[in-house]
């Protein structure tokens, strides 16, 4: 009995219409932990989501969502999860439709929630390096850049920020 079950997704809306997000080059069947870790710091296609995952409920017997966090509190309880994985399996079929909204909690994220997602991201690769041998920095390397492009786009003086703590790179 696997831990946990992934499943291809469409993504998009009744409007423009929706595309598979194709997961990884995963070939279907069991993945090892390692990989599945690995493929999670990618934070591409295999991503933190709950939308395309059936997970044991037992699992939650030992990690829950943190109360009060808003925004890509998916991640940091993926990461929990993650770590007690003992088998995966990947179903390549669509059984899933996500739909996108413009008003979506992850579509408002301010620079405040940018750089949270960020931590997320590095504490994810600080558990992760104890367990696995090689990793991927893409997942880092892409949220230092979301949060980059929002203080571009809100106009925030990034010094300010280096400053007094709230996001070191």
């Amino acid at each position: 009995n696997p831990d946990m079950i992934i499943f291809d997704m469409k993504i998009g809306n009744n409007e423009s219409g929706f595309e598979t997000a194709n997961i990884t080059d995963l070939e279907e069947g069991i993945i090892t932990q390692e990989r599945f870790l690995y493929e999670l710091t990618k934070n591409r296609g295999l991503n933190s989501s709950f939308a395309n995952k059936l997970i044991k409920r037992s699992v939650f017997n030992n990690v829950m969502f943190r109360e009060g966090v808003r925004y890509f509190e998916d991640y940091e309880c993926m990461t929990n999860i993650a770590l007690l994985m003992k088998r995966v399996v990947y179903v390549k079929k669509v059984v899933y439709y996500y739909v996108m909204r413009d008003d979506s909690v992850t579509h408002t994220a301010g620079i405040k929630h940018l750089i949270d997602y960020y931590g997320f991201i590095k504490q994810r690769n600080e558990k992760f390096s104890s367990v696995i041998s090689q990793m991927s920095i893409y997942g880092l390397v892409e949220a230092a850049l979301t949060v980059l492009v929002g203080v571009y786009k809100n106009n925030i003086n990034i010094d300010m920020l280096k400053s007094n703590g709230t996001i070191v790179f």
